[in-house]
């Protein structure tokens, strides 16, 4: 993680209140009855212009089927929903246990058929995937829902509200903080970026949160892609292993302020071969046993040490050969060469968020410049190389 973001409140908030404030109701009330009027929030019940109620009615006949279920069994629902939905606090303590629906695998639901056979009715499981994870797929990630509808909005005019919220507060939402390598998509030309969910909620794993915008961040095609092959609180896929990770609606100290990045040349590159490279992240402070772990979990699930390490190698020399050709007009020596990457340095010498949320590689690059401008006979022998292939004279005096 590069950089948070500012937690935007909504109304598209509501659906996740409403359950909420149901389970709130049947905690302390008991009721053996489903109604709307004392189970739902008061908003639920306003009518509409035709003065009628937009009801959400599988919601309502899921909701009345977990009356029926026994008590202990709705409690421990109620209880995992509240655990799943503590979610900056799950980023933070690895001891803090995560409910997932797999978990009710062991409770099976049964009933007696017309022959007296005992049957079994209902899977625990499958009801938690079937109340959670499709009232986002049917009704939250729906802007055409009944419950869009009934509220007016939906979740793609939260997104837009997250981005102007933060351009506002940090002048910038276009570059994915996870890894600083893309850029979003720009939602009036190409559709909303993917606006993934932080704790996955497919195959009956973090479902009690998948409604909860706080579980809902705005991440680059590629960090989703492989976000989804790791779990950000797992260091192991059979999820025994907890670990931590950066929460990216974190209000507390951007991480790139945190940490160092560290360049190691294997190989110089030459003007027609590729050089090879080692990129290391680490705590500015070595007692950052907390961050440390942090850093691990992002470049485990990121491969931002990797991917920043080939970036510089697919770009090292077009990035040299750009600021010789800034010096052309100049007077065409080393010594200008020198001092065009010595500026560029100067100027993200002290990054800040909205250098790095507008500019595509701003660190790796910066990683790469300063390491040539510490190695002059590089830059002298590809400067010469350069004119030589391109039949550029170019004297050799070097300040």
């Amino acid at each position: 993680m590069l950089f948070y973001l500012n937690y935007t409140p909504h109304d598209v908030e509501k659906l996740y209140d409403l359950l909420v404030f149901f389970f709130n109701k049947v905690e302390t009330e008991n009721p053996t009855t489903f109604d709307i009027a004392t189970l739902f929030p008061a908003w639920y019940s306003n009518k509409n212009a035709k003065n009628k109620i937009q009801r959400l009615d599988t919601l309502e006949k899921q909701l009345t089927k977990f009356i029926t279920f026994e008590k202990v069994i709705r409690d421990e629902i109620i209880s995992a929903f509240r655990e799943a939905n503590e979610i900056e606090l799950l980023f933070s303590d690895k001891n803090k246990h995560i409910p997932i629906a797999k978990y009710f695998e062991k409770y099976i639901k049964k009933d007696i058929n017309d022959k007296g056979k005992e049957i079994t009715i209902l899977y625990i499981t499958d009801f938690l995937d079937e109340l959670f994870v499709e009232l986002y797929t049917t009704q939250l990630g729906n802007k055409n829902s009944t419950f869009s509808q009934k509220i007016n909005t939906n979740l793609t005019e939260h997104y837009i509200e997250l981005e102007k919220q933060n351009t506002a507060y940090k002048g910038s939402f276009m570059v994915c903080p996870f890894c600083g390598l893309e850029n979003y998509k720009m939602i009036e030309s190409e559709g909303r970026p993917d606006y993934d969910h932080i704790l996955p909620k497919g195959d009956s794993l973090f479902v009690f949160s998948s409604i909860n915008l706080k579980n809902l961040f705005p991440i680059g095609l590629i960090c989703n892609k492989l976000k989804e092959t790791s779990h950000l609180l797992y260091e192991d896929k059979t999820r025994t292993k907890r670990t931590i990770a950066f929460y990216p609606y974190d209000a507390s100290t951007n991480p790139f302020e945190l940490v160092d990045f560290h360049l190691t040349c294997i190989s110089k590159p030459s003007l027609r071969i590729e050089g090879k490279w080692e990129v290391a992240i680490q705590p500015k402070n070595n007692t950052g046993i907390i961050l440390q772990e942090k850093i691990t979990t992002w470049n485990r699930v990121f491969k931002i040490q990797n991917r920043y390490a080939e970036y510089i190698r697919k770009k090292s020399n077009n990035l040299i050969e750009i600021v010789i050709e800034a010096c052309k007009e100049q007077t065409n020596i080393l010594s200008e060469v020198i001092k065009e990457i010595d500026g560029k340095i100067n100027k993200y010498l002290e990054l800040k968020y909205s250098l790095i949320a507008n500019n595509i590689g701003l660190i790796p690059e910066r990683l790469f410049y300063k390491w040539a401008l510490q190695e002059q006979k590089f830059i002298e022998s590809f400067v010469n190389a350069y004119h030589l292939f391109h039949k550029v004279n170019i004297s050799s005096d070097c300040e």
